[in-house]
């Protein structure tokens, strides 16, 4: 997870939308309720992009802000 700018792949994202971030942080969490990344961003609202290594069993997740 970082700045999308740093870490966009170069190809279309499995997904693309905007957060709500009224705390100014995009947190990663685990099933088990475990914080797993955390992200501080400078706004309310917070656009997102998902890359997959692979559609169904993905072994690599990039998450990109901003």
């Amino acid at each position: 997870m970082g700045p999308r700018s740093e870490v966009d792949p170069g190809t279309p994202p499995a997904f693309e939308g905007e957060l709500d971030t009224p705390h100014c942080a995009v947190l990663v969490w685990t099933v088990d309720q475990k914080a797993v990344l955390k992200m501080e961003v400078p706004n309310a609202r917070t656009r997102i992009g998902i890359w997959l290594s692979h559609p169904r069993w993905p072994e690599k997740i990039v998450i990109g802000l901003g």
